[in-house]
C-alpha cells in the first residue's frame, strides 16, 4: 500500500492479501477512491419518549424530518495493521438530507464487525431500505499503531448490527415528559 487514500486497485489489493477484510464482498461497490456500503436489516429508533427507550425496527422505516437513528452497515469490516476507514454518506441519499454519521465516522486499524451508522434527516421524509446503499468506506494508509483497536478495551469491537451507545441510560425529566405528551396528542 502506498501512502494516502487508496485508490480502487489498492482497495481490490488490500482486500485480496487480507489487510482489508468486507464480507460480503462486492467488486461492483468498488469506486475510483472508495467502497459503497448497504444498509442493514433493521435500525435502533431514538426518539425521545417517556421511558427513553430506543425501539428496534426491521426495516423499511420512513425517517421523518428530525428524525435521529443507529443503523449499520450490512458489510462487516475487518482492517487490520495498516489501515483505518473514514465512513462517509452517497451523494444521492446526502441530497435527500440524510447524513451517515455525526461526529463518529472514524474507524481505526484492527477494528473488526459492522460499523454502526448515526442516521439524521434534515430533509423530508425519506424511506430507509434494507441493502439500499448508504455510505462509503475511504480507506486510509497507516502506519502500525502500538495497540490496535480492540486491544484497548475499546466498547464496540465485534459489534453486530446497530449498537447502541456503550453507557445509555434512561434520562426520565419533566421536559422529556411533556414532549412524549405533545407527541401522543398528535396522533
Amino acid at each position: 500500500m502506498t501512502s494516502g487514500i487508496l485508490c480502487d486497485y489498492e482497495i481490490e489489493t488490500a482486500h485480496a492479501v487480507g489487510d482489508v477484510v468486507i464480507k460480503p464482498f462486492r467488486p461492483e461497490n468498488i469506486q475510483p477512491n472508495s467502497y459503497d456500503v448497504s444498509l442493514g436489516k433493521e435500525i435502533w429508533v431514538m426518539y425521545p419518549t417517556e421511558d427513553q427507550k430506543p425501539k428496534k425496527v426491521k426495516l423499511p422505516y420512513v425517517i421523518k424530518h428530525g428524525e435521529f437513528v443507529l443503523g449499520t452497515t450490512e458489510e462487516i469490516l475487518h482492517i487490520k495493521r495498516t489501515c483505518c476507514v473514514e465512513l462517509t454518506g452517497k451523494s444521492t441519499p446526502a441530497r435527500h438530507g440524510i447524513e451517515v454519521h455525526l461526529t463518529a465516522g472514524f474507524v481505526d486499524c484492527g477494528f473488526n464487525g459492522n460499523v454502526t451508522l448515526e442516521i439524521v434527516n434534515n430533509g423530508y421524509d425519506y424511506e430507509l431500505k434494507a441493502g439500499m446503499l448508504i455510505g462509503q468506506f475511504v480507506f486510509h494508509h497507516s502506519q502500525t499503531p502500538r495497540l490496535l483497536y480492540g486491544e484497548r478495551n475499546n466498547h464496540y469491537q465485534n459489534q453486530e448490527g446497530p449498537t447502541l451507545p456503550h453507557d445509555l441510560v434512561p434520562i426520565k425529566s419533566s421536559a422529556i415528559k411533556e414532549f412524549a405528551k405533545k407527541q401522543r396528542g398528535k396522533k
